[in-house]
């Protein structure tokens, strides 16, 4: 197809016609249409067009043109997109907004027709075809995880049971998980913030309606793009032989999958083909026999849901790093230098360890990395600032990708990486070994299989040229380039030559005041300050071409012929080198592996560089936690600080002490003001206690924790309403998760329970599940609440504790102390004294059963009047058991009742209602219930008297007396 000429291409009719024959086009999904089939030119439709010109605000415009259906006519809206403003715009739809896209090409050999054909697809958990737009010199790092996970949900001895796999493009690895888990799969939900998949894979089966509907909400809740697919598609009956395609397996081995005991996993296994068909990995070569099935036990980690991640403001969605308020966890705690130490950062927050001994190892990294200032700030300045994505590079490798640039950056770290072995080895610590074992010995072995590889580099790579940004083959491979170098050596001195000709006419210095740069854009070209602009204005011997805020661009007739040219013996260059480019490549190709390995490697030191440098610079320095083994039941921080908000500029952090010690105090019940630090005290145990099952030091002065095995968390009044969940609704479902979770092991913080309802409703959910945790669970636990009747519960349970956040009431308002005290506190301000008081009375009559027989106010009387609630409200209980009972067991099956049946129900009725009036005798509460229920039979029957007065057949009726036994059985 020929370049468009300028005229618009859609109106023409060529374009409407192709695009009603492309597919129909699924939810969540944006479609490109290269116009010239070189990448320059895209035209997006309706919806897509609509949403690029509100991204791409002022560079383009959305059209319209109509077209007919038969008789029906149709509107049509376009918009063109050019080169700059579609990789903006792709970088935008991937890493930020979820959204799929698929680049469209015409491969119609038909002069007058065009045939759209999909030839580029990406999506959040699949970038490969888009790598080159997405992180080549666009300053965007692959900073982030992009993986996939098929689930498969299914029953294994009639047990609920999940299949999961999870592939991880980035580190070419697989998991493999089954397990089983309850109706609201509360297992898969930690699975899912363990591996943080962009994408999930699953077949709807209509048996199976109530598990994929809570599955997609599952995943829903936790911004993952779904995509369904066919019971089909999940058919492994070839997984044996694709495995073999994909998998790496040792030279001269077998290949046989049977001997990976993660292949007995049936369900997961399923799981495994139905996602290796979504991302088409054997559609080509770029994944043969790259992966590694890497064994997965979420078993190793520290349980947490969506609800504790945003509770710790753990790390923020694509779309809140947009927003200003972009404090978060992971920002703070992640000062990391390179691309492969953030995405393992990352990985570390979300799968907290269980493991005592693995944490001290990390724990004496950490320790070795603060105590050692100049190791620290060496390999934070001098060498990890200069490390490349060596696990992108890996891959680019393997896919023979690699551009010369690729491979130059490799060698430049390649060079450095024995003066760091060198600064690694001057550690002399008591935990050198440590440092030995994690790092200089692997690095060092990487660095002997390397040496060939740099080496390659050396005699292929021209480095002088290399080092002025000119990536090309040395010359002396051969005769034809040595010629085109001699050509451009030659052309290069006469634009020097010129530069200096030009300054002398212009009276300026030559590479000071004017200076020949060149790019890819203009070629070479004259630059001058803006200062000095003034001596080309009006000049006829010179062409203004570029303007910045600093400088401005020019060239003359003579630059642009030697310009034009050097390019053109540069493309004749390159287009020589190719083939020893591509015997490079090929080559290079083998050392994949160790680029992998030095990703990983390297990943780890950047990462407990970035802990110890945390932990040295912060307001206060962090502290070493003293780990206890799991169930010791000891949790304590001295001067707990939260890291994110001690990070604020000009802010003094109030630190607070925490000390959890199972049976006698385990949980708190903390009151006091708002605004007054309740939920930042809740979010700082919690970050506290996940940050020392990271690896990392803590905000406190001192610390001791014990392992946990879950953190669970309701905290904010949030609510989904596009989802159809209201904030009460979001409240149940967190709490619903935490009581199916937790147990004497984990941590559990909430904030607020009870909202979005009615009070009553509230304080009884807040309470029963607080008892429950407390009582029933045993874990550590704080609940900050505004229920004050909830510190009643420390009267009956010892390991409850009372705490408030003190505060300094005036008459000017209040003052927040922001520091947490044992007790509880309850303080009214800034309201006038008659408005309390009457707050208080009506607080009164509804909560209290007896004001008009006992008006004392005092401490003692409300508790007794509470004890004699309980224990009324426990007759009660017992008497409606009673009867329950009694029917179930005299009532016939097939629900009959004859008149003997009444009358023995009635005769037993009267004899539990006596036993209850006689316990009554004692208890005014249940003497309150029985005038209540006379009083309401009185007024139903005196209403009843009145509907009767007023029907036409005035039916007699008895409306006489009736007993109390009556009143109460009515």
């Amino acid at each position: 197809m020929s370049k468009n000429d300028g005229k618009d291409l859609v109106e023409d009719g060529l374009y409407i016609a192709a695009f009603k024959r492309v597919s129909e086009q699924s939810a969540g999904t944006v479609r490109f249409f290269d116009t010239d089939g070189d990448g320059e030119k895209f035209v997006v439709y309706n919806n897509d067009a609509r949403l690029a010109s509100k991204e791409l605000i002022g560079n383009i415009s959305i059209r319209t043109c109509k077209y007919k259906i038969g008789n029906e006519e149709k509107v049509l809206d376009y918009a063109y997109i050019r080169r700059s403003n579609f990789e903006t715009f792709v970088r935008d739809l991937l890493l930020v907004r979820q959204y799929r896209v698929e680049v469209f090409i015409n491969e119609s050999t038909t002069k007058g027709r065009i045939d759209w054909v999909p030839k580029y697809k990406a999506s959040p958990g699949n970038l490969a075809q888009f790598d080159d737009i997405l992180f080549n010199n666009s300053g965007t790092e692959m900073t982030v995880n992009n993986g996939v996970m098929g689930i498969r949900i299914g029953n294994v001895d009639k047990t609920k049971t999940v299949g999961v796999a999870h592939v991880n493009l980035n580190e070419c690895e697989i998991h493999l998980l089954e397990f089983a888990d309850n109706d609201s799969l509360t297992n898969l939900e930690s699975v899912l913030i363990l591996l943080s998949p962009k994408e999930a894979v699953f077949p709807v089966v209509a048996s199976q309606a109530g598990d994929v509907n809570t599955l997609r909400k599952i995943i829903e809740r936790n911004r993952i793009l779904i995509n369904e697919k066919k019971i089909g598609d999940f058919d492994d009956k070839d997984i044996d032989q694709d495995m073999k395609r994909l998998l790496q397996f040792t030279k001269g081995k077998l290949r046989n999958i049977s001997t990976l005991p993660e292949f007995d996993k049936k369900l997961a296994v399923s799981a495994l083909a139905g996602t290796i068909k979504y991302l088409e990995l054997l559609s080509g070569e770029s994944y043969q026999n790259q992966f590694r099935v890497v064994p997965f036990d979420f078993g190793l980690y520290v349980k947490m849901d969506l609800a504790a991640c945003r509770a710790l403001h753990l790390s923020l969605n694509n779309l809140e790093k947009n927003s200003r308020n972009n404090v978060n966890l992971q920002s703070t705690i992640d000062q990391c230098r390179t691309a492969q130490g953030h995405r393992l950062m990352a990985q570390y927050l979300r799968q907290p360890l269980v493991s005592k001994e693995k944490l001290e190892e990390r724990y004496d990294l950490v320790q070795i990395l603060m105590d050692d200032i100049i190791l620290r700030q060496t390999l934070r300045d001098d060498h990890l600032r200069k490390v490349p994505d060596c696990q992108t590079f890996a891959r680019k490798l393997y896919r023979k990708k690699c551009t010369l640039q690729d491979y130059y950056k490799s060698y430049l770290f390649l060079t450095t990486m024995d003066k760091m072995l060198e600064d690694l080895k001057t550690h002399e610590g008591e935990k050198q070994h440590v440092l030995q074992s994690w790092f200089i010995d692997p690095l060092t072995t990487l660095d002997e299989e390397l040496s060939k590889f740099k080496e390659l580099i050396q005699t292929t790579l021209d480095l002088e040229m290399a080092g002025k940004g000119e990536y090309v083959v040395q010359a002396d491979f051969d005769e034809s380039l040595l010629e085109f170098k001699n050509e451009m050596d030659s052309i290069q001195t006469e634009m020097g030559d010129l530069l200096y000709k030009v300054a002398k006419e212009l009276g300026l210095e030559a590479n000071k005041s004017v200076k020949l740069e060149s790019n890819s854009q203009n070629g070479y070209f004259f630059r001058v300050t803006l200062k000095e602009e003034k001596s080309i204005r009006g000049n006829n011997k010179f062409t203004m071409i570029r303007s910045t805020k600093g400088a401005v661009g020019f060239t003359n007739s003579k630059l642009i012929q030697l310009s034009d040219s050097y390019i053109g013996y540069r493309s004749q260059y390159e287009s020589e080198q190719r083939g020893i480019v591509a015997d490079m490549a090929g080559v290079a190709a083998d050392y994949y592996t160790c680029f992998e390995q030095l990703g990983r490697i390297l990943a780890e030191l950047d990462v407990f560089t970035s802990f110890a440098f945390c932990s040295v610079n912060s307001t206060l320095p962090y502290v070493r936690p003293k780990l206890l083994p799991k169930g010791t039941g000891r949790i304590h921080f001295e001067g707990l600080r939260h890291p994110c908000i001690e990070s604020f500029a000009d802010v003094n952090f109030i630190p607070n002490d925490v000390d959890f010690e199972k049976d006698k105090q385990n949980f708190y019940i903390l009151t006091g003001p708002n605004m007054g630090g309740k939920s930042t005290f809740l979010r700082s145990v919690g970050i506290a206690t996940l940050l020392a099952h990271v690896g990392c030091f803590v905000p406190a002065t001192a610390a001791e924790v014990s392992i946990v095995d879950a953190i669970l968390a309701r905290v904010g009044a949030s609510d989904s309403l596009d989802k159809g969940i209201s904030t009460f609704m979001a409240e149940m479902i967190e709490a619903s998760y935490i009581l199916k979770t937790a147990t004497p092991d984990s941590l559990v913080i909430i904030d607020e329970l009870g909202r979005g309802t009615s009070t009553y409703d509230g304080f009884g959910l807040c309470w029963a599940i607080t008892k429950y945790l407390a009582k029933n669970v045993g874990c550590y636990g704080i609940l900050a609440t505004h229920f004050h009747e909830l510190t009643d519960l420390a009267d009956e349970i010892l390991t409850v504790a009372n705490y408030h956040v003190a505060a300094i009431a005036t008459d000017g308002g209040l003052t927040m102390l922001y520091k947490i005290q044992k007790g509880k506190n309850l303080i009214y301000v800034g309201f006038p004294k008659d408005v309390l008081d009457e707050a208080k009375q009506m607080s009164k009559v509804l909560e209290d059963y007896c004001q008009e027989e006992d008006t004392d106010d005092s401490e003692a009387a409300v508790k007794r009047r509470r004890d004699n609630k309980n224990a009324g409200q426990k007759v009660v209980d017992e008497f409606m058991d009673e009867i329950r009972q009694y029917c179930k067991e005299q009532v016939p099956a097939n629900g009959t009742i004859t008149e003997e049946a009444e009358a023995a129900f009635q005769s037993k009725f009267q004899e539990l209602l006596r036993e209850v009036k006689v316990k009554a005798a004692a208890n005014p509460y249940l003497q309150h219930l029985l005038r209540q229920a006379s009083a309401e039979a009185d007024k139903n029957r005196v209403s009843k008297t009145c509907e009767l007065m007023d029907t036409d057949d005035n039916e007699e009726m008895d409306i006489g007396g009736h007993t109390d036994e009556e009143n109460w059985y009515n």
